[in-house]
């Protein structure tokens, strides 16, 4: 059974075809929102950060929406990488809750469990990495999105669904993307065609309420207001703009953009996900390559299956961490295959040709 599969733009799978993949060649990383489903991800990034990027001069543009942009934080929030995943599979791994939850308790309680991640030192560190240029994608609400009041919220959820039904475009009545990104990136990271978006600085006084707004699920957890430094408003989860982050990437020459994702399928917005014909342009995914667990693996999986935000309703607390351990275990055979395929040129074979 092979685990892991290689897919690749255009130009991207010309490159690693002629030249195999060398961690020189990555421009920027991206992290797709998903919730837990990052669980199968943390064996990648634990090879990325910990050994493949290691040393590194040039800047890594880290470009994460929800749970991405927490990968991306955990792993340069310490000076060792792995310490700093681990701590934040600890903290994902530790919410437990009684009865249905309100926003606000699942937001505090989620805050306190995170609270080392997103301490000033860690921040600090962040901020100043050698090479690592975090870009946290938010959505601001507009409407009744915006909105607290859960029935409110909900209706405003429905008219955002029929709407994006119509066009993506039209989200934009609904969500403004707002990109809060490190100072120090001084060039257009992708096109800004699709939606009104704004770019704001990252800086020491609004991290933290940036990292915790790109994570803010309607009707899960409560948005964050007013972030420092960005326009005003309620801000939630980046995903519902920027599911899969499907971005009209700006990448230079001989240059890729690496993806490590849950599975081959990538969804533009978390509402397209109810739209099978809704998918990115086969031209913005060029220089993208995707890795992700094949589907013979993912069935290997406790419930045959990645886990997911139904673990919470599902399966009780006992069951759900049993179910999770097994799968964050059972997922280092993908970083551990992704790491021989690049270090041995292997990778040049088991590309395939992403065709979208």
């Amino acid at each position: 059974m092979e685990v892991l599969q290689v897919w690749a733009g255009e130009k991207a799978y010309r490159q690693i075809r002629d030249n195999g993949l060398q961690a020189s060649d990555v421009f920027a990383v991206a992290g797709a929102a998903g919730g837990p489903k990052w669980i199968t991800l943390q064996q990648i990034d634990k090879f990325l950060f910990g050994e493949w990027f290691a040393g590194r001069q040039d800047p890594l543009y880290l470009m994460g929406s929800s749970a991405g942009s927490w990968r991306f934080a955990a792993a340069l929030a310490f000076d060792d990488p792995i310490e700093g995943l681990h701590r934040f599979k600890e903290a994902y791994f530790s919410q437990v809750y009684t009865g249905k939850p309100t926003p606000e308790e699942v937001s505090r309680l989620f805050i306190a469990a995170t609270r080392d991640l997103i301490s000033p030192e860690s921040v600090q560190h962040i901020l100043s990495h050698p090479y690592g240029r975090v870009a946290i994608f938010t959505a601001r609400a507009k409407g009744w999105m915006a909105s607290e009041n859960l029935q409110v919220q909900g209706l405003g959820f429905l008219m955002a669904l029929l709407t994006n039904a119509v066009s993506r475009n039209a989200l934009g009545y609904w969500f403004q993307r707002v990109v809060f990104q490190d100072a120090r990136i001084q060039m257009p990271l992708f096109r800004t065609h699709e939606f009104d978006t704004r770019l704001a600085h990252l800086d020491t006084a609004n991290f933290s309420d940036a990292l915790m707004g790109s994570s803010a699920i309607p009707l899960v957890l409560a948005g964050v207001k007013d972030i420092a430094g960005a326009p005003v408003g309620v801000y939630r989860d980046g995903g519902m703009t920027d599911y899969h982050m499907a971005l009209p990437y700006v990448v230079p020459e001989n240059k890729v953009v690496l993806l490590p994702h849950f599975f081959a399928e990538v969804i533009p917005g978390w509402l397209d996900k109810y739209l099978k014909h809704r998918k990115p342009l086969a031209k913005d995914m060029e220089q993208v390559v995707l890795v992700c667990p094949s589907r013979e693996f993912i069935e290997t999986l406790p419930g045959g299956k990645i886990p997911d935000r139904k673990d919470f309703e599902k399966l009780s607390d006992r069951e759900r961490l049993q179910a999770w351990e097994k799968a964050y275990r059972d997922c280092a055979v993908l970083g551990d295959t992704f790491a021989t395929w690049v270090l041995n040129g292997k990778i040049r074979e088991k590309v395939k040709l992403w065709k979208l």
